[in-house]
C-alpha cells in the first residue's frame, strides 16, 4: 500500500524461492529472495484512468530491521519522496509498480491509502450549562479508502472564561478513541454533554 499522507513511500522487491528441506532456513539467506544490484523501479501514476507521471525510485539499505522470518538486520529497498496526491470524491489515483531486469519487466499493481474526511452531524456543540442532557451528537468519519484500521482521537481547543476579572485563557482537551476497524461512514463517536 502507498501512502498519501507519508513524506517518504518504501517498496520492497523480493522474489520468490522454492528450496529442497526448510524453507525458513533458506529464508534467513539474503540471496534466496533478495535481487542482486540496482534496478530500474518505477511507480506509473494514473487519476481517473489517465497517465500523469512517472516516479523513479531509489534504493536504500535500512541497517536496523529486527531479527524474524527474513533476513536481517540489512534490507534494500527501493523509496520516493515524491508526494502522492490524496484521491477525494471526483479523483482517484492509482499507480502500477514496474521493474525493469536484464531478461524481463515485471509490473505489478498498487493501492493507494490516504484519502480521508470527517464530517460531524451538526454544524456546531455547545457545552453552556443550558444544553446538558440534550440529544447526543455524532461525529461520523470516512475512513481512507484500503485502509484497515485507524487510530482516533478527538481535540478542543476553547477558551475559559475566568471570574471575576473576564478574562480568558485558552485551553486544549483531547480524547484519545482508540484503534477502529473500517467500514464504510463509521459512526464513530457520540458526544454526551
Amino acid at each position: 500500500m502507498l501512502d498519501a499522507w507519508a513524506d517518504s513511500n518504501f517498496i520492497k522487491i523480493t522474489r520468490a524461492f522454492y528450496v529442497e528441506g526448510d524453507p525458513y532456513e533458506s529464508a534467513l539467506n539474503l540471496d534466496s529472495s533478495n535481487y542482486s544490484g540496482k534496478h530500474d523501479a518505477r511507480l506509473i501514476e494514473y487519476c481517473n484512468g489517465d497517465f500523469v507521471r512517472e516516479i523513479v525510485l531509489d534504493t536504500l539499505t535500512i541497517h536496523d530491521k529486527i531479527d524474524g522470518i527474513f533476513y536481517a538486520p540489512s534490507q534494500k529497498v527501493y523509496y520516493t519522496t515524491e508526494r502522492l496526491p490524496l484521491n477525494d470524491k471526483n479523483t482517484k489515483y492509482i499507480y502500477d509498480l514496474k521493474v525493469d531486469f536484464p531478461n524481463q519487466t515485471i509490473n505489478t499493481h498498487a493501492d493507494l491509502v490516504g484519502d480521508a474526511g470527517f464530517e460531524v452531524q451538526s454544524l456546531g456543540l455547545n457545552f453552556s450549562k443550558q444544553y446538558i442532557g440534550a440529544v447526543s451528537r455524532r461525529f461520523l468519519f470516512h475512513p481512507a479508502i484500503n485502509a484497515a484500521s485507524s487510530d482516533v482521537s478527538l481535540a478542543f481547543t476553547y477558551k475559559e472564561l475566568r471570574t471575576p476579572d473576564g478574562n480568558t485563557v485558552p485551553r486544549r482537551m483531547e480524547w484519545k478513541e482508540g484503534t477502529f476497524q473500517m467500514m464504510n461512514w463509521l459512526p464513530i463517536i457520540s458526544m454526551y454533554r
